[in-house]
């Protein structure tokens, strides 16, 4: 199936739709919580011996999914535990959904070397504002996101001069 087409997140759905019920009622034998975000499986559980049955839930996982017609990457496969940094699809996942500090200083350095030079790269590929502009909004859909779940609604400082370094460089560059 072509990635990227509207269509594609659907038709991924409908062709998992077997595969998650089978996945649940494994889920349910270990305690465990799915998740499922297009090709990307996650298991979380406040199970504390679940570590103990960790292979066991993975071979019969294994054999959901071949049965299936899928293959597991092992290399993307990992056992995170509750003390350790958990992350999902990129976002840290602990005690609450946020991207990794990484990502913030490289969305700043590309803002600081955008307002400094007029251009930055990305990737080794020179970026645009409209690619700068996306990691911006999906750091402040993120920040909204947890603010609305704690009850400490201040931004970090961070988040606020990244947003005056955006406004700036968008004044800049768009109008």
């Amino acid at each position: 199936m072509p990635q990227g087409a509207p269509t594609s997140p659907i038709i991924s759905n409908l062709i998992c739709q077997i595969l998650d019920y089978k996945i649940l009622i494994l889920c349910k034998k270990y305690r465990l919580n799915y998740t499922r975000y297009a090709d990307d499986l996650t298991f979380s559980t406040n199970n504390k011996v679940f570590s103990e049955n960790y292979t066991l839930f993975l071979e019969e996982l294994k054999d959901i999914v071949t049965s299936s017609g899928f293959d597991i990457n092992v290399e993307k496969t990992h056992f995170q535990k509750f003390n350790s940094r958990q992350t999902v699809t990129g976002l840290s996942v602990n005690k609450k959904l946020n991207v990794q500090n990484d990502f913030y200083k490289k969305t700043r350095s590309m803002a600081n070397t955008l307002y400094k030079t007029g251009k930055f790269t990305i990737d080794g590929k020179e970026g645009t504002f409209k690619k700068l502009e996306g990691r911006f909004s999906f750091i402040n859909e993120l920040v909204k996101y947890n603010n609305r779940l704690v009850e400490d609604r201040s931004l970090t400082s961070n988040i606020i001069e990244y947003k005056k370094i955006y406004y700036e460089l968008k004044r800049n560059y768009l109008d």
